[in-house]
């Protein structure tokens, strides 16, 4: 079986046509180092500990000024 492949329109670039997301990344206080905040989401969903902590990465900062 052929692995099917789905390519833009003629005349357009592969890559430079679709700038890539920029991914956030935060620094774990648990574990120590950064960390995707894809990656922390799904850490949460087995971990207590990191679960805590990301529903804290959510929260807004309100604007007291």
């Amino acid at each position: 079986m052929k692995k099917a492949v789905c390519l833009p329109p003629a005349g357009t670039e592969l890559c430079s046509s679709h700038p890539r997301p920029e991914r956030e990344s935060v620094w774990c206080v648990t574990f120590g180092y950064f960390i995707d905040l894809d990656a922390c989401r799904a850490r949460s969903l087995t971990k207590s500990v990191c679960r805590r902590c990301y529903k804290s990465l959510l929260q807004l900062n309100l604007p007291f000024e």
